[in-house]
């Protein structure tokens, strides 16, 4: 019914109806007072008994335009009939965008979709399937004027049977044009009949984007359980541990006090040690002599490829020959120590490995992470229509969350839970989910599917942040080598103090490895020993310098 006052022209009415329903006019009839129907038509306004149609709104003439205007207010009533196609929704998936009172909290939003879900599931029975629930909103608010009386029917197609009691609607008092009243409808699918005029695809999209943290945490975590498995034990028995210091080159015991690769040492340093321990001496009888007095099979693997290479099998060579054999061996002298040192490094529980794994580890991280970067343009495109608070708030928590998963799942794996520590990032790609389902079943609508996309691809990349952290560590457990180098750092700082801080040259190259500050009790060889000795050195010609 609609009161029209002398400037009445025309009525407007919305014909709301939640997404993705379409709504369609039938008729619209004009009651008269003596009991008469009269069917409107579409056509211009400013014709009597016509109204216009633009797919939501319907408004129409209530007098002529050339006509005079009514002496006093004058009721009329007009019935309206319109159907809607799209308007059922499965009762499992999530419910159409509702139309809540204006200026409802969000709190009690929230619950009265909770309370429209659980209500929609306690009544579907055995057959949840087969349950459909019709949202609509009669009397659609933003109207033009109040409603004084409400007479509404509801009539569905054959292949639905109707479920549950009808419910009327009595107003007590005018409905202002602001309000509106939600409704909800169960029906059930006959047996054998199509589902027309539904919607499936939008409903089970938006439930299989909120679970795809959920899935995706249970692919990671299956790919990590493997990689763990697959992990290659240690191969070969294991290598007995030094019994002094000296028995490993300086290079690889100053290595196992930090966290980069020994360095080869060059041929000189290796003549030098030799030379210092009185490995090598030189035997001034006429003629000139070089000796060995050390067996090959007691040295380090520099010494000993540098003594094989310019003795051969002989422990004494006259001191002009072994001038020459130097001079012959030229570059291959240097490729035969190096060699020789890469085996002492791998030999030595695969040591060299491991500082380039402690290498590649965090740089591994670093490119597996940058993807998480996504969020800084995902979250906001998600959250389109909130504040740049809001959105800030998003933004920061999205990545918090990634973080903690990551260093959770890290600690986790350096404690040696092994692959129990992607338990944390599994756990918590199921609580992502789980929050991710409840936004969408209890927001105050449905998310379009572009944002739900948004936030699964956010959701996706705080899960995977959490794996990356639970991945299999590539740098090797702390080798035994290494804990028995930091004792005998211990020992060479006490042999350091008894003997004054005083140590002979041939031992000195160990204690300066370990960190530690000697003094000579004697004189080494001299830095150009080689040279003076065998007429070779180990650098290349200085730039400037003619060849000999």
């Amino acid at each position: 019914m609609v009161v029209a006052s002398g400037e009445s022209f025309a009525a407007t009415r919305w014909l709301d109806t939640r997404r993705p329903a379409v709504p369609e006019l039938v008729e619209l009839v004009r009651i008269d007072p003596a009991g008469g129907e009269t069917k409107l038509e579409a056509g211009s306004l400013w014709e009597r008994d016509r109204y216009e149609w633009n797919g939501a709104t319907v408004t129409w003439a209530l007098r002529p335009g050339s006509s005079a205007p009514w002496e006093a207010p004058t009721t009329l009533a007009y019935r309206l009939r319109w159907k809607v196609r799209g308007a059922l929704t499965p009762v499992w998936g999530p419910r159409p965008e509702a139309r809540p009172m204006p200026a409802s909290p969000l709190g009690e939003r929230l619950a009265a979709r909770w309370r429209e879900t659980r209500d929609a599931f306690g009544k579907a029975g055995r057959s949840p399937l087969r349950r459909w629930v019709l949202d609509l909103n009669v009397a659609a608010p933003s109207r033009e004027g109040p409603i004084e009386a409400l007479d509404y029917g509801l009539v569905g197609d054959d292949a639905w049977s109707f479920a549950g009691s009808f419910r009327m609607v009595a107003l007590d008092r005018a409905l202002p044009s602001d309000e509106g009243i939600d409704l909800s409808f169960l029906f059930d699918r006959r047996p054998g009949a199509g589902p027309p005029g539904v919607d499936l695809a939008g409903p089970a999209a938006l439930v299989g984007l909120a679970l795809v943290p959920a899935a995706a945490g249970v692919f990671l975590f299956a790919r990590t359980l493997f990689a763990w498995r697959r992990r290659q034990p240690e191969s070969g028995s294991p290598v007995p541990l030094p019994e002094r210091p000296e028995a490993i080159s300086p290079e690889v015991f100053a290595s196992l006090f930090g966290e980069s690769a020994p360095l080869a040492p060059v041929v000189d340093e290796v003549w030098e040690r030799l030379r210092n321990e009185k490995v090598v001496v030189v035997d001034r009888q006429e003629p000139p002599n070089l000796v060995l007095q050390k067996d090959v099979s007691d040295l380090r693997p520099p010494e000993a490829a540098f003594v094989r290479s310019l003795f051969g099998e002989r422990s004494a060579l006259p001191l002009a020959r072994a001038r020459e054999v130097a001079a012959g061996l030229g570059d291959r002298l240097h490729e035969a120590v190096d060699q020789a040192f890469d085996g002492e490094v791998v030999l030595r529980v695969g040591e060299a490995r491991r500082f380039e794994a402690s290498r590649r580890d965090g740089a591994g991280d670093r490119a597996e992470l940058f993807p998480t970067a996504l969020v800084l343009f995902l979250v906001p495109l998600a959250l389109g229509a909130a504040s740049v608070p809001e959105k800030a708030a998003g933004i920061a928590g999205a990545l918090a969350l990634a973080a903690g998963l990551f260093f959770a799942a890290r600690k986790g794996r350096d404690a040696g839970f092994g692959s129990l520590c992607a338990l944390g990032p599994a756990v918590g790609s199921v609580l992502l989910a789980g929050f991710l389902v409840a936004w969408t079943y209890l927001h105050e609508g449905p998310p379009d599917h572009f944002p739900a996309l948004l936030l699964s691809g956010t959701a996706l990349l705080v899960v995977r942040a959490g794996f990356v952290g639970a991945r299999p560590g590539k740098a090797r457990e702390e080798s035994p080598l290494r804990l028995w180098a930091l004792a005998q750092r211990e020992a060479l700082h006490e042999r350091l103090l008894r003997g004054g801080g005083e140590v002979e040259p041939g031992e000195a190259p160990w204690f300066r490895a370990a960190g530690l500050k000697v003094s000579l009790s004697e004189p080494g060889v001299a830095d150009d020993d080689l040279e003076t000795v065998l007429g070779s050195h180990s650098g290349e010609e200085e730039q400037g310098e003619p060849e000999s």
